[in-house]
């Protein structure tokens, strides 16, 4: 009969430990489902954070963009108030200039060619002039 009562004792020890051990189960459960609501809160929060962050930066960044290509304007309309060119009038005048070297070169070139062909024309004709005596063309 001692046996039976130390054996009783120890099933409602048992059952106590048991009825603990579930009793903590479901606190770590409580405990586990807090801590990750917790932490998918803070998780949206710095998702929400860095998406702000990223939207600040990139009107920051256009808001320079602006900044810049107002100061570039201003820059050019100073520049030609001065009689100076833009950068790309700069280019444009440089390309027409490179041009017009090139046609006149080329015309230079044309030039020394027919001047050369009149000489000879001329040359022919002192020839023609010298060998027949003849000096004017209606002769």
């Amino acid at each position: 009969e001692s046996t039976l009562r130390a054996k009783e004792r120890d099933f409602d020890e048992l059952l106590l430990m048991s009825t603990d051990a579930a009793h903590a189960c479901e606190a770590a459960k409580a405990e586990l489902a807090k801590l990750s609501a917790l932490v998918e809160e803070e998780r949206k929060a710095r998702s929400h954070e860095l998406h702000e962050r990223r939207n600040a930066v990139k009107a920051r960044q256009e808001m320079n963009e602006r900044m810049e290509d107002r100061e570039r304007a201003r820059r050019d309309i100073v520049l030609q108030a001065q009689g100076d060119l833009s950068e790309s009038d700069e280019k444009r005048l440089k390309q027409k200039v490179v041009a017009t070297n090139l046609q006149s070169h080329l015309k230079s070139r044309e030039t020394d060619h027919e001047k050369q062909v009149v000489s000879e024309y001329e040359a022919a004709f002192r020839k023609i002039k010298e060998s027949t005596g003849v000096s004017d063309v209606n002769e």
